[in-house]
């Protein structure tokens, strides 16, 4: 695994968790300092019951042969929760640009029944695979233990090593809520130690699906290499005035690659990412529906080889790597685990 994806994969990561470790916190009076404030934003956890999710990842970088132009990434929509250990309802749609290349994906859970969705198009999980996935997330929520959550939190991180000189920028409102804007610089040697605490406990969760493009810690020298490679890091935080629950993150990055850490006469990978992580509509009931008029998930396989090679932009035969995914695709039928799997054999 490169440098880089180690970096963006560990920012993404732990930003993603601090919202969660900070949606919900128990609620306080004003008055109080900045780093009361966070604290109080990141501390003592209750459930995020539902809402109306968006995040976004854009990457604009130079210098990487994995990435031939900007990457721009957004998941959003809405969820709610339906207890602990039971299937959360959610209708979550994924738009991904990459290297003048766009495809929009998503998911979609009714607590019941479960749905991806791929270039307009609807595929339902079989009720058998559905039963999987919920007695997988079942088995999750036990080992974390009762009322912890799904948080940084429960993993035992916590943000506020890694928030330095923060400060308030005052009060402003967010999707018709009074918030607290905060901003603050980042510790990356600290944060770094977090994250891989972080993929070592989420690892053992199985949040990351045992996926070899996951790492399941950070080794000394893996640290090193993204602490000299993070030139600046900066994060917003948006807490609501009156119940401190976490309403936005955002992070703002740049990189510069060593040569060192990088292959023997490269030229430079540098470049800057932008992270941001907001929900509206916080613990208010979200409506969601089954999608209209969808196809078994048998068919999912053809689509997304049809989507692959348009990606690719050729009509020329595919090369091995290509026919070996494919046929690791059609092995894996409707095991989404071995499906997601299969991804490891592109490109070779």
């Amino acid at each position: 695994m490169s440098v880089l994806r180690l970096v963006l994969l560990t920012l993404v990561l732990a930003l993603t968790g601090s919202f969660l470790a900070g949606c919900g916190s128990a609620g306080g009076g004003g008055g109080q300092d900045v780093n009361a404030l966070l604290s109080e934003t990141f501390g003592k956890n209750k459930p995020i019951r539902s809402g109306k999710l968006v995040l976004s990842l854009n990457v604009d970088a130079q210098g990487l042969p994995s990435l031939k132009g900007p990457l721009a990434i957004k998941v959003a929509g809405p969820f709610q929760g339906q207890g602990a250990g039971n299937v959360p309802k959610f209708d979550l749609a994924l738009d991904l640009n990459s290297g003048g290349s766009a495809m929009q994906a998503g998911a979609v859970s009714t607590g019941d029944k479960g749905f991806l969705r791929l270039q307009g198009r609807s595929y339902q999980l079989s009720d058998a695979l559905f039963k999987r996935l919920e007695a997988s997330r079942k088995q999750v929520t036990a080992s974390k233990g009762k009322d912890q959550g799904t948080s940084l939190k429960a993993l035992g991180i916590d943000p506020r090593g890694w928030l330095k000189d923060a400060k308030e920028q005052g009060v402003e409102t967010l999707s018709g809520v009074q918030v607290i804007h905060v901003s603050a610089g980042i510790d990356v040697p600290r944060f770094v130690a977090d994250l891989a605490t972080l993929l070592t406990k989420a690892g053992k969760l199985g949040v990351t699906g045992g996926s070899s493009q996951v790492p399941s810690t950070l080794t000394p020298a893996q640290r090193d290499k993204i602490v000299k490679s993070v030139k600046t890091a900066a994060v917003d935080v948006w807490t609501g005035k009156d119940d401190k629950a976490l309403r936005r993150i955002a992070m703002h990055v740049t990189f510069d690659v060593p040569a060192d850490a990088r292959p023997k006469g490269s030229p430079a990978q540098k470049g800057t990412l932008r992270f941001d992580l907001a929900i509206a509509e916080l613990n208010r009931p979200q409506a969601i529906g089954a999608p209209a008029n969808p196809r078994p998930l048998s068919e999912l396989t053809a689509a997304l080889g049809q989507v692959l090679g348009s990606a690719q932009g050729s009509t020329q035969p595919q090369a091995s790597g290509s026919s070996k995914y494919q046929q690791c695709l059609s092995a894996a039928g409707t095991d989404i685990a071995k499906a997601q799997q299969c991804a490891g054999l592109l490109g070779r």
